[in-house]
């Protein structure tokens, strides 16, 4: 499959999900993926065990930063997320999710490289419904 038809289908699947926030973290030190990874389940596990999320860490060289849809957090304001990471880890820009925007194509561009590493938590994950 193509790139670009297995970015649109990632996208689509994803925004078959209702997510919160798109958030960005970087860090505020050279990180490891395997580091990386373990600090942001480590995060989402303290900021709400509830939390689902799609994440993806792209890295080149000594650079790792985070990309990451997060659902089942409606009910924490952007600035509490964006304020917990950069108190331990480095800089976070957390934005409300808006499905028209983008966001769940653009963090599946590298999906089909070894750029990034990517996981997600979907556990009681609430769908899209669409009303008739």
């Amino acid at each position: 499959m193509e790139n670009r038809k297995l970015i649109y289908a990632f996208g689509e699947w994803l925004n078959e999900y209702i997510w919160n926030h798109f958030a960005t973290f970087t860090f505020g030190k050279v990180q490891s993926v395997d580091t990386a990874r373990y600090i942001f389940r480590c995060f989402m596990a303290n900021l709400k065990k509830a939390a689902n999320y799609f994440r993806v860490i792209e890295f080149e060289k000594n650079s790792v930063h985070i990309h990451s849809l997060l659902g089942k957090t409606d009910d924490i304001p952007a600035s509490v997320i964006e304020d917990a990471w950069k108190k331990e880890h480095g800089i976070a820009q957390v934005l409300p999710y808006d499905a028209n925007l983008g966001a769940a194509y653009y963090i599946t561009k590298y999906v089909n490289s070894d750029k990034i590493n990517w996981d997600f938590k979907l556990k009681n994950a609430v769908k899209v419904t669409c009303k008739q």
